[in-house]
């Protein structure tokens, strides 16, 4: 039996996915990370655009703009503990502005472990798609453009 997996697919099916490009939004209040993160996304996915947020509150002004502009945020990466107007923040404030045919696909990224409290916070929210390391992987980036893209 045979796996679907970025690994067992053809390079050339990959490829074209990653051709596609996707409008990212990338929220973080850390510059190292958000750097690393910029460059690891947009030479994994070819024509990615990619816009940076340093919290929330920009994050759910980008969102507005990308809506009055009918312009899709594809992925939007999401650093959940952030110190100041923080992931959970944009969260409550996204579900109030975004219909449910509207919204993007959200991956929480956290540089700590979650607590169970967190855990069970995410599994009820419908909009978020999964759960990556803060520092993002080609591997991980692969896995969502198959998946998501």
């Amino acid at each position: 039996m045979t796996q679907t997996n970025p690994q067992n697919k053809n390079t050339g099916d990959i490829l074209m996915s990653l051709q596609k490009g996707a409008n990212i939004l990338l929220v973080d209040d850390n510059k190292s990370t958000i750097f690393y993160n910029k460059i690891m996304i947009e030479r994994t996915i070819i024509d990615a655009h990619v816009t940076l947020a340093s919290n929330g509150l920009e994050a759910l002004e980008v969102v507005k703009k990308s809506k009055e502009y009918n312009t899709v945020l594809d992925l939007i990466f999401l650093d959940i503990h952030m110190s100041d107007r923080g992931g959970w923040e944009f969260l409550e404030g996204y579900r109030r502005i975004t219909s449910l045919s509207e919204m993007s696909i959200i991956i929480l990224m956290s540089g700590e472990v979650l607590n169970c409290a967190d855990r069970q916070r995410i599994q009820r929210l419908r909009m978020v798609k999964g759960l990556s390391e803060k520092m993002l992987k080609k591997e991980t980036l692969l896995n969502l453009v198959m998946m998501h893209l």
